[in-house]
């Protein structure tokens, strides 16, 4: 990444009975310029290493919802607080990738996500037990991308089930908190043909994990 630009639009709302907002939207937007490179692997151990570049813009979209509260053991009166997040939209330039639905599974929790920029609310959001199994499946456009899942620190393929469908699983983990996932859509050319473009979509998800019924604590 050579260059990171972040932009804010804020939205209020819900005026009260003197005229003051009582809600307020801010979304957020992230450019990232750069490069995406791809390291082939070579023919012969001999041969040497060569890295295939390709320009590389992405827009990064985020929303947050705020609410105003007047706190009664609080001297400082009103205060706004996070209400409600959603995850996260990663599109790049003149992309044709496209991420249909994400269906996460774990235990009894059976959940399909087909827009990333819904709200959570914070006491409703994703919430895993700890050392709870995740199973992931995305659905897509197409029947030959790449998929990748990303989640703290990980980076890793997703299977091909041939049918515009792409599985994996992953471990929640076992220290409570919040956590996010990412799962990330390549068009087959982005890998495999030098000539074509960069072209992907990403959608990043917040999700809890605690062992608690109800969590009350800002991320």
């Amino acid at each position: 990444t050579t260059d990171v630009r972040r932009s804010y639009e804020f939205a209020f709302a819900d005026s009260d009975s003197v005229g003051h907002p009582t809600t307020a939207i801010i979304t957020v937007h992230k450019r990232l310029s750069g490069t995406f490179n791809i390291v082939p692997e070579p023919e012969n151990e001999d041969d040497p290493r060569t890295v295939i570049r390709k320009e590389l813009r992405d827009h990064w979209v985020r929303r947050v919802k705020l609410r105003r509260i007047v706190r009664l053991d609080d001297t400082h009166g009103e205060r706004w607080r996070v209400a409600a997040v959603s995850g996260v939209k990663v599109t790049s330039r003149d992309a044709t990738s496209e991420i249909v639905s994400v269906r996460v599974e774990s235990g009894d929790l059976d959940v399909t996500l087909t827009e990333p920029l819904v709200f959570f609310n914070l006491r409703r959001i994703l919430r895993f037990s700890d050392g709870a199994e995740v199973k992931l499946t995305v659905t897509t456009n197409r029947s030959d991308d790449v998929l990748l899942l990303y989640r703290s620190g990980h980076r890793e393929k997703m299977a091909n089930n041939g049918d515009n469908t792409y599985t994996a699983t992953f471990p929640a983990g076992d220290l409570e908190g919040w956590r996010h996932f990412a799962v990330n859509a390549l068009s087959h050319g982005t890998l495999y043909d030098d000539e074509l473009p960069y072209d992907s979509k990403a959608w990043i998800v917040p999700y809890v994990i605690a062992s608690m019924p109800e969590v009350d604590y800002l991320p």
